[in-house]
């Protein structure tokens, strides 16, 4: 309201500097200078860099093109004044006059031409205009634009008198924004607003919470502290002992413990104390020289939900040795604790970074005036050498009041002299190697990143001995790649992969088991009375068996609550504790039985995961809960409730359909084209983008693009995929969401009602309430779409509604039986790649390329393998079977060939973490390293590996041009 108000008022005094020099206004250049190009760039913020001039088009040349992220945006065609003209007798207010009309007869010849200027270069919005009088239109409408209405102000005081709905047509916030398409939709369309409320069959108040029972309550606590992201001194618990290590993860563990080590060997140091302590921190591989400026800024990569801050905490606390962790002060920034303001986040980092310093490196959080004597004592030399020698030879204490004065101006005026003297007096005074990290910077804006990244480095190249990390997800990455400052400074970055959501929940359990199942009994009694668990010691075991059973064992489990959540590992853990506490899986019964018990069916989990603890599905606001309706209909205006679903089906086919990424995504203009041609109104299909985009059901392509327009690319995401398949092929949900949607029906409400409340029997209600629903939805679908275009690309279309229609029918429920599309692969010859198999414990994953997702396997229970030894790495032949608990790998047979190209190599152990199980080794003599796991060698030989064996391996080069043992063939004799 502000930037309108200041706008009015601009044009006020526009107006009366022009007021009186009209009658100099003759030709139709005197109406661009003197008021179109004011107006437009003084009172609607257009700047001139944005106005493109005379372009030359079929027709002729048009006056003015405006362009809106370098694409043309609005055409304006100016006329001198007294050319256009209104028949009206009301002129002082904006009227909304059809084109073809009596009324407009006078100017159709400006607008005919500022149409075929628009259309040819598919500019949506056209203005005609000798400054006095304007008239706004759309140049493709459904019915042709002639028979539609514009915006007309017949006079200046028409513009004055009706200047918000001109300031909302024409401003360039408000056209970025793409206002104008709700203001001419009012006018174009005779849209039906809903004359009745949006009601549910179940209202939210009369959900009711459904009873658990005593040991429920337990299990809560239980997954409260051990299965979700925790805050505060309880979450070092978990992310020592729970972090899924990867490949890649191991491999920024021993490259940052190097560069490191490689900093702090050239810290200025006391050689009789500092040099002999640090010489041996990596043995035989530390070198003291200075790193590169690269490995002085290190980004750590990874999608939300990687454990990219976990990484960082849990480097510093456990990975790094304690004789370097010693030496190094890591300085934490919290991006969420700023106000985002640009203009304030030097000021606030500064400050931060100053407090942390000062708390850390001072017993009483300050320096003592001693402390900063020690800190500028090369300004009290100066001083005492320089200008101020004779009163520091004559006049000692004159000297020191001065020297005083400049301290107090230094620490209270120069605060971005007085970090870098403390950055300083870490380094040379206390010994320590400052490491500042930056985190949680993605919620901001690209210009807020820079900044911080510029201030951090420029702290970093002026003290030189310093580090710097930033933890980011991919898509900041990206983003940030393209700007200036990124190639300026040089950085190194290290990509951490979403762990797999069944790796988190082995390791969880793994971790239970070890806390309360392997531990002595008395240590178990401790830590269940310390946490006000009543759950019998007895149960523990059978409860860690039963959390195996569901989460890992279960091939529907964990790749549905991933796709749901995007993969968000912190997510995962919250719908996980949500399904497995719900009083819907009646888990007690589950861990207390000692007979086997049949297999959690998928039914009951998508249940229990709708549900939650109450009797009937209810809506969370949260990031914690993943699923929403689908069917949901805007509360105001009236469309078809199944508007969602068709926008989701035809990004999904684009998805399946696409090569490559840029092929996988539609920009916003061509779904807008595709369902106009649907009869769907842009407003309509741009509302319904907007929504699916903030429910992550859809991304940008270009993560920085705030806000949607018409150029900018969409995709399906895997929560859009997940609630796609669960609308159309899920009857559990389809039954919830029938209870629970707002129907604008009332009969269709009231018969929903009326079947869940009688006592018929739990099929016979379930089975009418979906056929009603299915029967609203389809029939509500037809007031609003038309489908009589029998077109390849609607083919889609039509499958989403056969699917809807199929729910009338009494669909049996599945009982273990993955609900995905795995099935037409059964018993196919597939290549699969073996992501990680540990021998021992005789588990594993396979990646399949024609699933896009990982298939759990035990080398145990292959019904044939016809490889001696699987090792992390290997593409194989498979074969998928359908097991009790969802899809399986049935068969292995044998390597693809020409796909697993190793060479044999003599090796070296140059590192090997004994508790971590992996290491690095030379290859023969050249200088390049092999990253292993201890899998490679026989599990009888984990105990003798050391740094120095020799050994003859497999070597193998992936695809990221770096080594991997694959195994040990022999030791070197």
């Amino acid at each position: 309201m502000a930037n309108l108000d200041i706008a009015e008022e601009k044009l006020k005094v526009l107006l009366e500097e022009v007021k009186d020099d009209f009658s100099s206004i003759i030709s139709e250049e005197d109406a661009k200078v003197k008021i179109i190009n004011r107006i437009f760039h003084e009172c609607l913020g257009w700047s001139f860099s944005s106005f493109s001039c005379e372009n030359n088009h079929d027709n002729g040349f048009s006056d003015f093109i405006l362009k809106v992220g370098g694409e043309g945006a609005l055409v304006i065609e100016a006329k001198r004044i007294g050319i256009l003209g209104v028949e009206s007798a009301v002129t002082d207010k904006c009227r909304a006059l059809k084109i073809s009309g009596s009324v407009l007869k006078p100017s159709i010849e400006g607008i005919r031409q500022a149409h075929s200027y628009a259309s040819e270069e598919g500019i949506p919005i056209a203005v005609v205009t000798d400054g006095i009088t304007w008239v706004v239109f759309k140049t493709w409408v459904k019915g042709g634009y002639r028979e539609k209405e514009a915006f007309v102000f017949p006079s200046i005081e028409a513009v004055q008198n009706s200047f918000s709905k001109f300031y909302e047509l024409l401003s360039y916030d408000c056209f970025s924004a793409k206002t104008y398409n709700a203001l001419f939709d009012q006018i174009h369309n005779s849209r039906e607003y809903l004359t009745l409320p949006l009601t549910s069959a179940i209202e939210p108040s009369e959900i009711n919470i459904l009873q658990k029972s005593p040991v429920a309550f337990d299990l809560d606590k239980i997954l409260h502290s051990f299965f979700t992201q925790l805050t505060g001194d309880e979450n070092s618990e978990i992310m020592k002992e729970c972090f899924v290590e990867s490949n890649e993860s191991r491999i920024a563990d021993y490259s940052l413990e190097k560069i490191t080590s490689s900093v702090l060997n050239n810290l200025p140091q006391d050689k009789n104390q500092v040099g002999s302590e640090l010489s041996n921190l990596i043995k035989g591989n530390v070198q003291a020289e200075m790193p590169s400026e690269s490995d002085l800024s290190v980004f750590i990569v990874g999608p939300t939900g990687s454990g990219k801050t976990t990484y960082i905490d849990r480097f510093f606390s456990k990975i790094l040795p304690k004789s370097t962790r010693e030496h190094c002060l890591t300085i934490k920034i919290n991006c969420l604790d700023a106000s985002g303001d640009e203009k304030t986040i030097v000021s606030w980092i500064t400050e931060t970074m100053i407090s942390f310093i000062e708390k850390e490196l001072f017993v009483e959080g300050f320096p003592a005036y001693t402390d900063l004597q020690g800190m500028y004592f090369s300004e009290y030399k100066r001083r005492a050498a320089g200008h101020l020698k004779k009163i520091y030879e004559n006049d000692k204490d004159t000297f020191d009041l001065k020297f005083a004065d400049f301290l107090e101006k230094e620490v209270d005026e120069n605060r971005e002299g007085y970090l870098e003297s403390l950055l300083h007096f870490t380094i040379n005074n206390r010994k320590k190697l400052p490491i500042i990290i930056v985190d949680n910077t993605d919620e901001f804006s690209l210009e807020f990143k820079t900044q911080i990244f510029q201030l951090c480095n420029s702290y970093r190249r002026k003290v030189k001995l310093c580090m710097l990390m930033f933890p980011v997800t991919d898509k900041s990455a990206w983003s940030f790649s393209k700007t200036d400052i990124f190639t300026i400074h040089q950085s190194k970055s290290f990509f951490l992969p979403t762990p797999s959501p069944r790796e988190v929940f082995r390791k969880r359990i793994d971790f239970l088991n070890k806390t309360l199942v392997t531990a002595e009994t008395d240590k178990k009694r401790e830590y269940l009375s310390s946490k006000g668990i009543r759950i019998e010691l007895k149960d523990i075991s059978k409860f860690a068996q039963v959390l195996e059973d569901i989460f890992v064992e279960n091939n529907f489990t964990a790749k549905t609550l991933g796709e749901l959540t995007n993969y968000n590992i912190r997510a995962i853990m919250s719908l996980s504790k949500r399904i497995i506490t719900s009083p819907v899986m009646r888990i007690e019964d589950l861990i207390t039985s000692y007979i086997t018990t049949e297999p959690i069916s998928y039914s009951k989990f998508i249940d229990a995961l709708l549900r939650g603890d109450y009797e009937a599905y209810r809506l969370s606001t949260g990031e914690d809960f993943g699923v929403i309706s689908t069917f949901k209909v805007n509360s105001k205006k009236s469309h078809s409730p199944l508007l969602n679903l068709r926008t989701l089906a035809l990004l999904k086919v684009t998805k399946s359909n696409g090569r490559d990424v840029e092929e996988r995504h539609l920009t916003v203009q061509s779904i807008t084209d595709y369902f106009e041609a649907l009869g769907v109104d842009s407003v309509d299909v741009e509302s319904c983008l907007t929504e699916l985009s903030s429910l992550r059901l859809i991304e940008s392509y270009d993560p920085s693009a705030s806000v949607l327009n018409d150029i900018q690319k969409l995709a399906i995401t895997y929560k859009g995929l997940a609630h796609y398949d669960l609308s159309t092929r899920n009857s559990v949900y389809f039954y919830q969401m029938a209870l629970t949607t707002g129907i604008c029906n009332p009969e269709v409400v009231a018969d929903i009602r009326s079947c869940y409340k009688s006592k018929k029997s739990f099929s016979d209600i379930t089975s009418y309430v979906r056929k009603q629903f299915s029967d609203y939805l389809i029939h509500e679908d037809k007031k609003y779409i038309n489908m009589e275009e029998d077109k390849e690309q609607f083919e889609c279309q039509k499958s989403l509604i056969k699917d809807i229609q199929a729910f009338r029918l009494d669909k049996g429920e599945s009982n273990g039986v993955i609900q995905d599309n795995y099935s037409s692969f059964l018993g196919e010859k597939l290549m699969g790649k073996v992501e990680r198999y540990d021998q021992e414990k005789d588990f594993g994953f396979m990646s399949l390329t024609e699933l896009n997702d990982e298939v759990y396997f035990k080398v145990s229970k292959l019904k044939q393998n016809e490889l001696e030894t699987i090792h992390d790495g290997d593409i194989v032949y498979c074969t998928l079977g359908q097991g009790d608990r969802g899809i399986q790998i049935d068969t292995i047979d044998g390597f693809v060939e020409g796909k697993n190209q190793f060479q044999t190599e003599t090796c070296s152990i140059k590192f090997y973490n004994k508790d971590r199980g992996f290491g690095f080794a030379s290859i023969g003599t050249t200088s390049n390293e092999a990253f292993f796991h201890r899998t490679a060698f026989p599990h009888s030989f984990n105990e003798h590996l050391t740094e120095g064996l020799d050994f003859h391996a497999e070597i193998r080069l992936k695809d990221d041009g770096k080594y991997q043992i694959r195994r040990c063939i022999g030791l070197v004799r």
